[in-house]
């Protein structure tokens, strides 16, 4: 556990109260961010944990607690076993990260606003990375977030300045990304699909090189510029991470885009195993596939859609007038 203290003005300061969503009257999340932190003589004292806890049939950290099927889990006991693994595969030095980063998500959302749900990213990397490990063979992403961890926890603990409170975000891109590659991965295994992870590219999927990345949509950002920042990452990836084929996580812009339909009714993955066979049909050909994807946490569905580097650059132009 990690503590950092910051001189606040009181006066500005609010404590932060339990918020909650309830769905069907089932609760999906709660925050009750004041059990993360302490008043002390004008002093805020943050702490960072990473300990999970159970809490009416939620489970988190930091004062941040989801349902399991939030963290891609079919029950809390699936979210301890994973937290547990890989502790033990990765190592004491994710669970420090870990630390870090819920300590920064409660800064922020003391300090800036509003909450968000990037405390929930390391829980999730572990749960996914876990069920892989099912299944394939998940050495190489395991040795991939030693690197990444270790040599980070140790700049942050040696740094006495808030410099790491900015270098954070760093890791939780990191992360973000590693948490879409598994979601790819977890879904193309559903496919019947046999799958090999790797470091550079991502995976091989019947021996086609994959990369998968995130690209976090803010709809505050105007669409022509979030488009060509797809066109952008996919490009990237084509040229930098030897793959043949794009695999892009771009949340609901899929749907903001006008690249898909809104749904209401949970689907399953039939959709992304169609564009999944397609874009692999075309990476054949080269042709340079990218296949754009969301998966909504809510009801589990899985919406896709493949398109060539070319032709997408096109729709782009066409659709949204960039």
């Amino acid at each position: 556990m990690t503590s950092e203290s910051i001189s606040v003005d009181l006066r500005k300061f609010r404590i932060l109260r339990e918020v909650s969503l309830v769905a069907d009257g089932k609760t999906m999340f709660a925050f009750a961010l004041s059990e993360a932190f302490e008043v002390k003589n004008g002093t805020l004292n943050v702490k960072g944990e990473s300990v999970l806890h159970r809490k009416d049939g939620l489970i988190g950290m930091s004062g941040a607690y989801f349902d399991p099927s939030l963290l891609s889990a079919s029950s809390v006991d699936e979210v301890l076993d994973a937290w547990k693994w890989i502790g033990e595969k990765v190592g004491v030095s994710f669970h420090q990260m870990s630390a870090w980063l819920t300590g920064v998500f409660v800064l922020r959302a003391i300090l800036e606003g509003p909450i968000n749900f990037a405390v929930a990213t390391p829980i999730e990397v572990a749960v996914k990375l876990y069920k892989l490990s099912r299944s394939i063979d998940t050495s190489t992403k395991i040795h991939e977030l030693k690197q990444a961890i270790r040599g980070n926890v140790k700049s942050w603990t040696q740094d006495k300045t808030v410099r790491w409170y900015k270098n954070v975000e760093q890791m939780v891109g990191f992360l973000s990304n590693l948490s879409s590659e598994f979601d790819f991965a977890l879904f193309s295994l559903e496919c019947g699909l046999p799958i090999k992870l790797a470091r550079r590219p991502d995976m091989y999927i019947l021996e086609i090189p994959v990369d998968v990345k995130s690209l976090s949509w803010d709809t505050s950002l105007d669409p022509p510029k979030y488009a060509r920042k797809i066109i952008d990452r996919a490009t990237k990836t084509f040229q930098r991470q030897h793959a043949e084929m794009a695999g892009l996580s771009i949340g609901i812009a899929l749907v903001m885009l006008g690249l898909v339909k809104q749904r209401t009714s949970r689907i399953g993955r039939k959709g992304f195993c169609a564009a999944l066979k397609n874009g692999l049909v075309l990476a054949r050909d080269r042709r340079k596939p990218v296949l754009l994807f969301y998966h909504d946490p809510w009801t589990g569905d899985v919406q896709a859609r493949t398109e060539t580097l070319e032709n997408l650059g096109k729709y782009f132009s066409r659709g949204i007038g960039f």
